[in-house]
C-alpha cells in the first residue's frame, strides 16, 4: 500500500459518517427535528407500513414496529399526533381501535426530505 491511499475499512466508514452527518441534519432541520430519535423511527415504521387499501390500527403499530416497548411507543404516538404528522380516528366497526394515518404535513416532509436527499447524492457523485 503506498502513502497516499487509504484502506478500504476507512473509506468506507467515512463514507458512513458522511450518510450519516447529511441524515441527521437534513431531519434537525425539517419539522422531524423538534422529535427524539425514538418517534422519528417509529414514523419511518409507519410512513412505509401506511397502506390505502387496509388502515393502520395502533394495536398493529404496538404488536409489528418492534421500535420500542408499548408505554414508549404510546408517548411516541403522542408527540407525533401533538406534532401533527399522524392522525388518529376511531375505527368506525369497533369503537375501540384508533386508526393511525399520516397527515398531509408529513407526506409534504417526506417528499422535502427525499428531494433534499436527491440533490446531495447527486452533489456527492460529482465530487467522487
Amino acid at each position: 500500500m503506498n502513502k497516499k491511499s487509504v484502506p478500504r475499512p476507512v473509506v468506507a466508514l467515512q463514507a458512513w459518517y458522511g450518510i450519516r452527518s447529511f441524515a441527521e441534519r437534513a431531519i434537525a432541520e425539517s419539522p422531524l427535528g423538534r422529535l427524539d430519535a425514538l418517534s422519528v423511527r417509529l414514523l419511518d415504521w409507519i410512513y412505509a407500513a401506511q397502506s390505502p387499501k387496509e388502515p393502520l390500527f395502533v394495536q398493529t403499530i404496538i404488536t409489528k414496529s418492534q421500535v420500542a416497548s408499548p408505554a414508549t411507543l404510546h408517548k411516541c404516538l403522542a408527540a407525533l399526533l401533538r406534532e401533527g404528522l399522524i392522525q388518529a380516528e376511531i375505527d368506525p366497526v369497533d369503537s375501540r381501535r384508533k386508526m393511525i394515518s399520516v397527515t398531509p404535513k408529513l407526506s409534504q416532509t417526506m417528499v422535502e426530505l427525499n428531494q433534499k436527499t436527491k440533490r446531495w447524492l447527486e452533489e456527492q457523485s460529482k465530487m467522487s
